[in-house]
């Protein structure tokens, strides 16, 4: 009984750290100042003249000269607008793909 007293005891032990740990991170993620809104990348003029350019006929040939991290930064854009079709349309270009 004594054994299963110890055990009992250490258990609860450790699930008062994880939760105080817990609190911890969370006072830590609540303390971060958020603004209205939160930028973590902002568009060069190329690639929001490209973004712009992009949406209006989805053609992949707007995207020609840009490399990867600018294409990837057009696909976060469209996610924050909420621009489904430019999303899907950066994620593939093949129709019978859906998500």
């Amino acid at each position: 009984m004594g054994t299963l007293f110890l055990t009992a005891c250490t258990e609860e032990k450790l699930v008062q750290k994880n939760e105080d740990e817990l609190s911890v991170k969370e006072a830590a993620i609540n303390d971060i100042p958020i603004d209205d809104e939160f930028t973590l990348f902002e568009l060069t003029t190329e690639e929001r003249e490209i973004y712009t350019n992009f949406q209006k006929d989805l053609n992949i040939e707007h995207l020609s000269g840009l490399d990867s991290v600018s294409v990837a930064k057009l696909y976060v854009q469209a996610v924050v607008d909420k621009n489904y079709d430019v999303k899907y349309a950066l994620y593939t270009d093949r129709e019978e793909y859906i998500l």
